[in-house]
């Protein structure tokens, strides 16, 4: 289907039972008008010149791969997600004033090769699960993640440029936190972790790994009370264990 340029349905010609729609490598697909009242699952992988959404009332779950920049002006036509992964976007720095969703609760971002910058008014403030990963040129984690009371899961893997975390004192929920290939962090949050947090992962981040099993480090200090915690694949004894 690299022809097609344009998806269009009139009244007569309704999908209604259609819940799931992939369209990858349309490279001249700019839109989709056909009526989709019940699409639940959309992906858009390999389709750079696609431009747009239309309102599908139903849609809860969105993919983004290797498609350009749309997402952005389609932001308030999706209407309840409650998932949507960004992945391969050419953004530099992603746009303010796109909070809203308070049905979203996973957030993913992948690959973002370009990103430098996240907004502090991000990310919608009802997630449950946070994923950054291989994005090289993001450089701090928006503050406003310290909203995420609903948060419970959070990976950062593979950002290189991250040379801090922010505040995290307010995820009162957070039960599990990944750290992986984040290199240029050097400690924890200033103010620790937060009570709830049961597992703690960090791989091949040397400096926060020294960090953390320096004997009477703040850092040490700071990951005591964790029931599991694991650096370089290796379990760490703590004293929540006993």
């Amino acid at each position: 289907m690299d022809r097609l340029k344009r998806w269009d349905g009139d009244a007569r010609c309704i999908l209604p039972n259609l819940v799931e729609l992939v369209l990858e490598n349309c490279l001249k697909l700019e839109n989709v008008t056909h009526s989709l009242p019940s699409l639940t699952k959309l992906t858009v992988d390999g389709s750079p010149d696609f431009y747009g959404l239309r309102n599908f009332p139903a849609l809860k779950h969105v993919k983004v791969n290797s498609s350009g920049e749309w997402i952005w002006g389609s932001w308030t036509s999706l209407s309840c997600p409650i998932s949507i992964t960004l992945c391969k976007l050419p953004t530099v720095h992603f746009p303010s004033g796109l909070r809203g969703f308070t049905t979203l609760q996973r957030l993913e971002i992948s690959h973002c090769e370009q990103l430098v910058s996240i907004p502090d008014d991000w990310p919608p403030c009802n997630l449950s699960h946070l994923s950054v990963r291989h994005c090289p040129k993001l450089r701090e984690l928006p503050s406003g993640i310290q909203r995420l009371k609903a948060l419970e899961d959070m990976e950062i893997i593979a950002c290189g440029q991250l040379t801090h975390f922010p505040e995290m004192s307010g995820l009162v929920s957070l039960i599990r936190l990944e750290i992986v290939e984040c290199d240029s962090i050097q400690s924890l949050p200033n103010a620790g972790l937060p009570s709830s947090l049961q597992f703690l992962s960090i791989t091949k981040c040397p400096q926060l790994a020294w960090s953390c099993t320096t004997t009477g480090s703040k850092d040490q200090r700071k990951i005591k009370n964790i029931f599991s915690v694991w650096i370089d694949e290796c379990e760490v004894s703590t004293s929540a264990r006993y």
